[in-house]
């Protein structure tokens, strides 16, 4: 049973199927977690930005619509 066991967990270490590149988890990892961090720290100064730019358009507009 042991031997068994071991010897799927040994079949499932070896298979190569499905092998991701590292390289690109790490660009992706590189990019995508600053600006994850870069939203969450800044995320009270681009809510006030955003604000400000949707209040100008609906002040263009006139009638609140976009």
């Amino acid at each position: 049973m042991l031997s068994k066991i071991r010897h799927q967990i040994a079949a499932l270490h070896n298979d190569e199927a499905g092998e991701i590149p590292v390289g690109p988890l790490l660009i992706i990892g590189l990019i995508v977690v600053p600006i994850v961090m870069m939203l969450t720290v800044f995320r009270d100064e681009l809510q006030e930005m955003f604000r400000g730019e949707a209040k100008q358009v609906i002040d263009a507009t006139g009638d609140g619509s976009f």
